[in-house]
C-alpha cells in the first residue's frame, strides 16, 4: 500500500472514528447542520424562487468550504504524537498534503451533504426528482471549489511564511474571518438586484453553479472552468507543499510584551507574582490552542461594532459589544489553565514554587494584560472612529463608556476566576473541561446586562461618571487584597525551593 493510501487511511480513521480520549468522532456533530439547514430552507424555500434559493446555497456552502477548511487543515495532523511519528519517515510534503486534502474533503463531503439534503429534499417534492438532483450538485461543486481555493491559499501562505507563523496567526485569522463573514451578512446588498444588474458574474463560480437549472452557456462553461480551476489549484497546493518551509514556531524568538503588559508588570504586579505573571503572558503568545479557542470567540462583540456602523441610531448596539465582551472574557479564563502539549505542565511540575497564591495572581494579572485590557483597547480604537465619522456615541460617551466597561471586566474577570481551579497552563488540553465552565459566562451575562443600564445613566453626568470610575476601582484593589488573602490562607504545603 502506498504512503497516500497509509496516510489517508489512518487520518480518515482518526478524523471519523475518533481516538480515545484525545480526539472523538466527529460524525455526531456533523448531523448539526442537518437540523439547521431543514429550519433554514423550509423558511425561504416557500417566500423565494427556486434560483435565489440556489443561490444561496452554492454561496453559503463555497464560503463555508473554504473558511471551514481553511481553518481547520492542521487539526487533522497538529497533535505532537502525529508530528513524531511522521517526521522520521520519507514521506513527502506534498503526499501529506494530498491524504489531508483528501480527509478534508471527505469531511466536507459529509457537512455538505446534510446542508443539501433537506434542500434537495424539498426541492423534489416542489419541483421533482431531476432539480434535486442539481442542488446536490451545486452545493458539492461550490464545497469543492472552496476547498481547492482555501488549500491554495494556505499553501501559498506557507511557503511565503513557514507553517510555524501561520499557525501561530491561526486564533486571529479565526477572529478576522468570523468577523468579515458576520459583515457580509448584514452589509451585502440585495443579491437579486445586483446581480441584475453586472449579468457577467453569473459565469463566475460558486455564483455559475446556481444556474445548473437552467443551463445557458455562460454559467456553464464558467462552472465548467471554475472546476477546473479548483483542481489546478489543488495540484499547485500539493507542489508548493513539497518545496515549503517546514520549520515551526516551537523555537521561535519569544515576542517582546506589549506597552500595556509592560506598564501592567511595573505598575500593578508585585514582585513576588512577576515570575508567573511572564510565564503566564509568554504561553498566552506561545499557545496555538489558547489563541486558537479565545481569539474567535471575540467575534461577536467586533461584528456588533460593525452593525454600529450601519445603525448608528440604535446605541444599545455599542453597550451590548462592551458587555458582551465580557461574557467571553470569563469564558476564555477556563482555557487559560491547559496547554496544547505536556510542556508547560511539566515545567509546572518541576518549579519550586513557593508561594502558590502570588503565582495564582500573578497568572490572573498577566491574563487582565494580555487578553482584557487589550480587547477594549481594540473596542475603544473602533468606537472612537466611528464616532469620528459622525456614528455611534459621541467622542466623550465612547470614551466613559469603555472606560467603565473595561473596569467592569477587570471586576468580573477577577470575580469569576474564583472558580478557576487550575494553574495557567498546568493541565494538558485534551478538549475535556470542568462541568462549571458556563459557570463564569452566565454570571458575567447577569451582571453585565445590570451594569450596562445603569452606563447609559452614569455617563451622562460627569460627577457620576468619575464617582462610578473611583468606585470600581477600589472594588477591584478591594477584591484583590481580599483574595490575596484568602488565597494565602487556603494555599497548599510549598514544594520547597524559593520561587
Amino acid at each position: 500500500m502506498s504512503h497516500f493510501a497509509l496516510l489517508s487511511h489512518r487520518l480518515l480513521e482518526r478524523r471519523l472514528l475518533g481516538d480515545g480520549e484525545r480526539m472523538a468522532s466527529i460524525i455526531p456533530g456533523m448531523l448539526a447542520p442537518l437540523t439547521l439547514s431543514l429550519l433554514v430552507f423550509a423558511v425561504i424555500l416557500p417566500e423565494r424562487p427556486l434560483h435565489d434559493v440556489l443561490l444561496f446555497l452554492s454561496v453559503a456552502s463555497f464560503v463555508w468550504s473554504a473558511a471551514k477548511s481553511f481553518l481547520e487543515s492542521y487539526d487533522l495532523d497538529a497533535a505532537a504524537l502525529d508530528r513524531a511519528i511522521l517526521s522520521p519517515l520519507p514521506i513527502a510534503n506534498r503526499t501529506l498534503a494530498a491524504a489531508r486534502t483528501l480527509v478534508v474533503a471527505v469531511v466536507l463531503a459529509f457537512s455538505t451533504f446534510n446542508i443539501a439534503l433537506p434542500v434537495s429534499i424539498l426541492v423534489a417534492f416542489r419541483y421533482g426528482l431531476p432539480s434535486a438532483l442539481m442542488v446536490l450538485l451545486a452545493a458539492f461543486l461550490a464545497a469543492l471549489s472552496g476547498l481547492c481555493l482555501a488549500q491554495w491559499i494556505r499553501a501559498v501562505l506557507e511557503r511565503s511564511f513557514g507553517l510555524g507563523r501561520v499557525q501561530d496567526f491561526e486564533g486571529p485569522l479565526r477572529l478576522v474571518v468570523g468577523v468579515a463573514l458576520f459583515t457580509l451578512l448584514f452589509l451585502s446588498p440585495d443579491p437579486t438586484g445586483w446581480l441584475a444588474s453586472r449579468p457577467w458574474l453569473h459565469a463566475v463560480p460558486p455564483i455559475s453553479f446556481a444556474f445548473l437549472l437552467e443551463p445557458v452557456p455562460g454559467p456553464l462553461i464558467g462552472s465548467s472552468a471554475g472546476v477546473l480551476v479548483s483542481v489546478g489549484l489543488a495540484w499547485w497546493a500539493f507542489r508548493l507543499a513539497g518545496t515549503g518551509d517546514e520549520s515551526s514556531s516551537a523555537g521561535a524568538k519569544a515576542t517582546a510584551p506589549s506597552p500595556v503588559a509592560r506598564l501592567a508588570r511595573r505598575f500593578f504586579v508585585r514582585p513576588e507574582e512577576r515570575f508567573a505573571f511572564d510565564f503566564a503572558l509568554a504561553n498566552q503568545s506561545r499557545d496555538r490552542t489558547f489563541r486558537s479557542r479565545v481569539y474567535p470567540s471575540f467575534a461577536f462583540p467586533f461584528a456588533v461594532i460593525v452593525l454600529v456602523a450601519e445603525r448608528p441610531e440604535e446605541p444599545t448596539l455599542v453597550l451590548m459589544a462592551l458587555y458582551g465582551a465580557t461574557v467571553y472574557l470569563a469564558l476564555a479564563e477556563i482555557f487559560q489553565g491547559f496547554s496544547e502539549s505536556s510542556g508547560g505542565p511539566a515545567l509546572l511540575e518541576t518549579l519550586p514554587i513557593r508561594n502558590q497564591a502570588a503565582f495564582r495572581l500573578g497568572a490572573e494579572k498577566a491574563f487582565m494584560a494580555g487578553l482584557v485590557v487589550p480587547v477594549y483597547l481594540v473596542l475603544a480604537f473602533c468606537l472612537l472612529g466611528l464616532s469620528l465619522l459622525g456614528r455611534g456615541f459621541g467622542l466623550a460617551q465612547s470614551v466613559g463608556h469603555t472606560v467603565l466597561a473595561t473596569e467592569f471586566a477587570v471586576l468580573v474577570c477577577s470575580l469569576t476566576f474564583l472558580s478557576v481551579r487550575e494553574q495557567a497552563f498546568s493541565v494538558t488540553d485534551q478538549g475535556v473541561y470542568a462541568g462549571n465552565l458556563s459557570s463564569g459566562p452566565f454570571v458575567a451575562i447577569l451582571l453585565g446586562a445590570l451594569a450596562a443600564v445603569v452606563a447609559g445613566v452614569v455617563v451622562e453626568s460627569p460627577l457620576l461618571f468619575f464617582a462610578s470610575a473611583a468606585i470600581l476601582a477600589l472594588l477591584i484593589r478591594g477584591l484583590y487584597a481580599v483574595k490575596r488573602r484568602s488565597l494565602a490562607a487556603s494555599a497548599p504545603p510549598s514544594r520547597g525551593g524559593t520561587a
